[in-house]
């Protein structure tokens, strides 16, 4: 299981866990199985409540490999029927403790939990999107959205940022009696401090590619937030210098989401023969160990497991200063540019292509990279957490 000390008293009553997850995707799905693999059966137990999605079989095979029950929802009448669902769980098992991912999947657990009162740890994994509550009504949403929140019992963050982003939006939830909690997040270094030295050239020749070319990675969602926009204004820019034209390619791996508009803009500019896309894979530490370097030049993150994966691996990162993933390459050998920095991401390329010294700091700081991010740290935290109020009744 782990080399954590669960710490779990013997003949002790297990700790009932329902976690809330309203798309279990990327990042958050990351998280879920970073962290609970740490949980020990003997102490939690633990059930998911998540809504389906594209990733759901990856999602359904890393829960059943942990133990843990899953739990879908459907819609009703086309409305998503969580509250519903979450409700009849709460009825229907005495849990200790509800664990909801994300805004909407605590506003979702809190209105089921208005009868229940039990014990509400919401982890933050993003900021508060306008669109929660554009429209006439913007005024009553923002009130019954906060009225919701105020019932949940520990605020636990990722990064600093996140938590400072909720309280200057919702100044008057510091007057709660929840408790605010940063717990940095991680990952599980293992897969990528043991790649294969020709992880490399397998990846390319796997490909299809030269063994010269120089392969940057793009491995977040195709939205907005991470600013896959930024990567082909800076390819259209760089590939006009005749010393890298025809040299790079940049490797998505995405399925969903705008993949189809960003594809028709890089084909609009004439950029095809430097992008490869591909479909999402469950599992990517050989693609990321295989690239020559990582992009991450993003409008905002709640933390950045890419980041701390890649620096793992010993890749080399460009990655922008945006809030929540500022924190996430404090103090590393990231290549950092300013969000929306075209010029700024185009020079970062530059360099990491003509200069080896960015990869050897790089792989350098690898092992210390693997200590400092290992997820058995915030894990542990986690466990603490959940130990010290799983049994308080709101």
């Amino acid at each position: 299981m782990s080399d954590i000390d669960t710490k779990s008293a013997p003949n002790s009553e297990k700790i009932k866990v329902l976690v809330v997850c309203r798309w279990p995707v990327g990042g958050i799905r990351t998280y879920l199985h970073y962290n609970y693999r740490y949980f020990s059966p003997e102490e939690f137990d633990v059930t998911l409540v998540a809504t389906r999605g594209k990733e759901t079989e990856y999602t359904q095979r890393d829960m059943e490999s942990l133990g843990i029950k899953v739990v879908w929802v459907d819609t009703i009448f086309g409305l998503n029927a969580m509250p519903l669902k979450v409700a009849g769980q709460l009825m229907g098992n005495k849990f200790d403790l509800i664990h909801s991912q994300g805004f909407i999947s605590g506003f979702f657990a809190g209105l089921a939990n208005m009868l229940f009162r039990t014990s509400h740890v919401l982890t933050i994994h993003g900021i508060l999107e306008p669109e929660y509550f554009e429209g006439r009504l913007e005024k009553l949403k923002r009130f019954v959205f906060r009225k919701v929140l105020r019932s949940v019992s520990v605020f636990h963050s990722v990064s600093r940022d996140m938590l400072v982003h909720v309280q200057e939006q919702f100044p008057s939830l510091k007057a709660s009696k929840a408790e605010w909690e940063v717990i940095h997040n991680g990952i599980a270094p293992e897969p990528f401090r043991n790649l294969p030295s020709d992880v490399g050239p397998k990846l390319k020749e796997g490909l299809g590619l030269d063994p010269n070319t120089f392969v940057f990675g793009f491995f977040g969602r195709l939205i907005m937030q991470k600013g896959f926009n930024y990567v082909i204004d800076a390819v259209d820019r760089l590939r006009r210098d005749s010393e890298f034209e025809g040299k790079f390619k940049i490797l998505i791996l995405s399925s969903g989401d705008f993949v189809r508009e960003y594809k028709i803009d890089v084909d609009r500019k004439d950029l095809n023969d430097y992008f490869l896309f591909q479909p999402s894979q469950p599992s990517i530490h050989h693609i990321i160990g295989g690239c020559d370097a990582v992009l991450m030049p993003s409008n905002w993150e709640a933390w950045g497991l890419l980041a701390n994966e890649a620096h793992c691996a010993g890749v080399p990162l460009i990655a922008s200063t945006c809030i929540g993933l500022r924190e996430a390459i404090e103090d590393t050998p990231t290549l950092k540019v300013p969000p929306a920095d075209v010029d700024a991401l185009r020079a970062a390329m530059k360099k990491v292509m003509t200069d080896p010294s960015v990869k050897k700091a790089h792989v350098e700081f690898a092992p210390k990279a693997a200590e400092r991010f290992d997820v058995k740290h915030s894990a542990a935290k986690l466990m603490d957490l959940f130990r010290r109020i799983g049994k308080r009744r709101l």
